[in-house]
């Protein structure tokens, strides 16, 4: 029996939600899916704004922007 590979290891991160809580901080990423370097830890919008390509948010979900 085979393991199935974990959803976000074999492809892209959903985009963030439309209805995301502005006002939370998470870990903006450098390169999309999470990857590269974190730049800083601050809301989704903000990231954005400093070039982010992805965020964390809180509870480890992966957002690409």
């Amino acid at each position: 029996m085979t393991q199935q590979p974990d959803e976000r290891a074999t492809g892209d991160c959903p985009p963030l939600p439309d209805d995301y809580d502005p006002q939370v901080a998470g870990e903006c990423w450098s390169g999309r899916n999470c990857t590269g370097k974190v730049l800083n830890n601050r809301d989704a919008h903000n990231c954005k704004n400093r070039g982010g390509k992805s965020w964390k948010s809180p509870d480890g979900t992966c957002y690409n922007l």
